[in-house]
């Protein structure tokens, strides 16, 4: 498969259920609406959560508590600041990136951070 092809590959929502999203093979999310960031136009996420580290996971909650030193974590997996900093790292961009996503996306990728922090989903 080329590179064009995975970029123009299609993660939809399952119509039998729309809260299941699809991904691609490499796990990559495409976005409701590409934004521009850093002077690059954004149209997906490789998520690749199968190659997180504990090293990067230990690296990311450090990251959360910088993103927010106000958040109270009775569980870290549940915290927005975890997820965003674990979905930027399994992304490779940074976590300022994630300020300018629509809301329907900014949910889903979170969603998927969690999911791969509770190993549901």
């Amino acid at each position: 498969m080329h590179k064009e092809d995975k970029i123009n590959e299609e993660v939809n929502t399952n119509e039998e259920n729309p809260s299941v999203v699809e991904t691609d093979a490499d796990d990559a999310y495409r976005l409701s609406k590409p934004i521009d960031f850093e002077g690059e136009r954004i149209t997906k996420l490789d998520l690749r959560f199968d190659e997180l580290t504990g090293k990067d996971l230990i690296l990311c909650a450090k990251q959360a508590r910088r993103i927010d030193p106000q958040e109270i974590h009775p569980g870290r997996a549940l915290t927005l600041s975890y997820q965003i900093a674990v979905a930027a790292k399994a992304a490779g961009v940074p976590t300022e990136m994630f300020d300018q996503l629509k809301g329907d996306d900014f949910t889903i990728v979170t969603q998927m951070a969690e999911n791969f922090l509770l190993r549901r989903g």
